[in-house]
């Protein structure tokens, strides 16, 4: 039972109110999960326990553990992740989340069909499976049953047990209840029918349980709820913490270490910093045009454009002329548009050879070459090239778009988000970006519980 202060409980009984809906709650959650692994898998999940101090506001969610805090901030859509032993913290978007498991429930919907298709035999995984472990569902409604007893409310579908929670726990106020259950989607589980359940009976539960069929085997996470208060947190800040500068040998190493410090340094940025960095990186001019570099001169007009997504500067008919007949011109051209693998190898080995011919915009060759590599699945080449074409012009916006793009590739969206946030505060004009916000504004329709 919440334990209300006695000045709120006689004013709720002067109103004559069911219940008090207060601007946010307190509360410890404990939970612990454990995997049984499938037939055949030698290394499951580990065996994990967290214990978090909660805090549930009009704004935001906090959830405090040791050295570390998470800040969910759904008025700014950001999600903050603070060191506290080291009062610094990284910002990332909310729409990371939703983004990376709306792409990865289309992906094992689809391995899920290929493997039907091909008659495989292996255990093929259900939607409600997915749905549960991903907290995010798509197409037609799946039939889940409930039932109760000894207390409890049970979940389950087509005979397998998804969920548990106890009827007993805090009467909340119905905001109080959905952020509760949209922490949950955040930090732990749930299949979308259950959170809106639960967030519809105006209760956190002493007790709930979750049960996910994660391909790799059955994960139970059990989670108690404890010391349930009601507060009036004002609204959080960050006074004492600075955002992270990585080092070398920070976060993992190698490329992703390396990636860290460049995307830290250009998050920290601020507008008269970035305004300062593009006099620094000037668009070439008509002043610049050179018969005898013609490759370095298409390769300076096009880096304007993918750096402010301003129509490229325009070549007289004389000087078009020439472009069409130089022969270096013609091979970066044909480089930028291959159709089929062999072609993409290719590409890269042309575009590799005409940086000889480029003596001030190379890196712009490189950009091309790293996108050809990431479609030839060269992912780890390719992420050296995005890392050396920033470090050449870091105002480059549309290497930005293109980098995210491999991140969120190979699984990684919160980098994926911050590389585009970086993108779109230097270069909110390039056009590339447009597929991004489209994508977010169809999360923030499909599935507005998130955010």
């Amino acid at each position: 039972m919440a334990r209300y202060p006695l000045r709120l409980l006689s004013l709720c009984a002067a109103l004559s109110a069911g219940h008090c809906a207060f601007a946010a709650v307190t509360l410890q959650v404990t939970a612990s999960a454990h995997t049984e692994a499938a037939k055949g898998v030698t290394n499951p999940p580990a065996d994990s326990r967290q214990v978090m101090d909660v805090t549930l506001s009009d704004d935001y969610t906090a959830v405090k553990m040791p050295k570390v805090e998470l800040i969910y901030d759904f008025k700014s859509r950001r999600y903050r992740v603070l060191d506290t032993v080291n009062k610094v913290y990284v910002d990332y978007s909310l729409y990371s989340f939703a983004g990376f498991r709306a792409m990865e429930l289309k992906n094992r919907e689809n391995v899920n069909a290929m493997l039907a298709k091909a008659k495989i035999d292996t255990p093929l995984s259900r939607q409600v499976d997915r749905e549960h472990e991903l907290s995010v569902a798509d197409g037609e409604a799946v039939k889940i049953d409930e039932s109760a007893g000894d207390g409890m409310l049970e979940f389950s579908s087509e005979g397998r047990k998804l969920a548990s929670w106890s009827k007993a726990g805090a009467k909340v106020g119905a905001a109080d209840a959905a952020r509760f259950a949209q922490f949950l989607r955040y930090t732990q589980a749930g299949h979308p029918q259950l959170l809106a359940r639960l967030a519809g009976d105006g209760v956190i539960p002493g007790r709930l349980t979750f049960i996910v069929n994660t391909g790799v085997g059955v994960r139970t996470v059990s989670i108690s709820v404890a010391d349930v208060k009601s507060a009036r947190p004002p609204a959080y800040d960050l006074k004492g913490y600075t955002p992270r500068a990585a080092r070398p040998g920070d976060a993992v190493g190698g490329l992703a270490g390396e990636l860290d410090i460049m995307l830290d340094r250009m998050a920290a940025l601020t507008p008269e910093r970035i305004a300062a960095l593009r006099a620094a990186h000037p668009c070439d001019t008509a002043a610049d045009y050179r018969d005898d570099q013609l490759l370095d001169t298409m390769l300076g007009r096009t880096e304007c454009v993918l750096a402010t997504g301003e129509p490229m500067l325009p070549f007289t008919p004389a000087q078009l002329e020439k472009m069409r007949e130089d022969p270096a011109v013609a091979l970066m051209l044909a480089a930028v548009s291959p159709k089929n693998k062999e072609e993409y190898e290719g590409a890269v080995k042309t575009l590799a050879e005409l940086r000889k011919q480029a003596p001030r915009k190379a890196y712009v060759l490189k950009l091309l070459e790293a996108n050809n590599r990431l479609r030839l699945g060269q992912r780890k080449e390719s992420l050296r090239l995005f890392g050396e074409v920033l470090e050449a012009n870091p105002v480059l916006g549309g290497a930005y778009k293109d980098l995210g793009d491999l991140l969120l590739l190979t699984g990684d969206s919160p980098r994926a988000w911050r590389s585009w946030d970086i993108g779109r505060a230097i270069a909110p004009k390039v056009p590339n970006f447009t597929v991004v916000n489209d994508f977010e504004a169809q999360l923030l329709k499909r599935y507005p519980e998130f955010f």
